[in-house]
């Protein structure tokens, strides 16, 4: 779909009230976002001012059209990519520390990341690597 026609696309889902199911696996605009993501992660200087550079819109732009595209914003959209890269590293045993593992995905204060980690998957970072058998 290209153009005017996924804009349409758009505009019917938002009168219906629907999301696109998986919307990163059908859409190269959140494609390239998310490349953006994987590419500036560990830096941590991943903010929406930065992301909408790397697109090339405004950040009001960047904001709706996220939150129409995923029902979240930018910062949202990224931290649920973190938390997500986070619990696969922790699960394959790529990091054997929370720490090693908080700052792979770009996070600094490793009590921040514990928190978050700890409100979307409820348990905490540790406890899956305990599960694991990796401490």
């Amino acid at each position: 779909m290209a153009g005017w026609e996924y804009f349409w696309h758009i505009w019917d889902m938002k009168q219906t009230n629907t999301k696109p199911d998986h919307p990163e696996t059908n859409n190269p605009w959140l494609q390239r976002i998310k490349e953006v993501i994987e590419k500036k992660l560990v830096t941590g200087d991943l903010t929406n001012d930065v992301l909408a550079l790397e697109v090339g819109i405004s950040e009001r732009h960047l904001f709706r059209r996220m939150k129409d595209l995923t029902g979240y914003t930018p910062q949202q959209y990224i931290r649920q990519y973190r938390l997500e890269q986070a619990m696969q590293f922790l699960k394959d045993g790529t990091f054997r520390t929370v720490k090693d593992t908080a700052q792979a995905v770009g996070y600094i204060n490793i009590s921040y990341f514990i928190n978050q980690f700890e409100k979307k998957y409820g348990q905490k970072p540790l406890e899956v690597l305990q599960e694991r058998g990796w401490r």
